[in-house]
């Protein structure tokens, strides 16, 4: 039986990147968690995502005023 895999999986892979500022298995849970989300819920979260990103460059860059 392979130790080293699940191992490295569930407790050395997350230290490392936690270790180092990086919020990667967070993003993979939700990654995992919406990868089968209907069509209508990804559109939903894309317009919420590109609204944000507009507010965003509206209130810190003259540009895109």
């Amino acid at each position: 039986m392979d130790l080293y895999g699940p191992l490295l999986a569930k407790a050395l892979f997350p230290a490392f990147e936690a270790a180092r500022g990086r919020p990667t298995v967070p993003l993979l849970r939700y990654l995992q968690a919406t990868e089968r989300w209907s069509i209508e819920q990804v559109r939903d979260l894309q317009l919420g995502l590109l609204r944000r990103l507009l507010r965003h460059v509206y209130q810190h860059t003259a540009h895109y005023r």
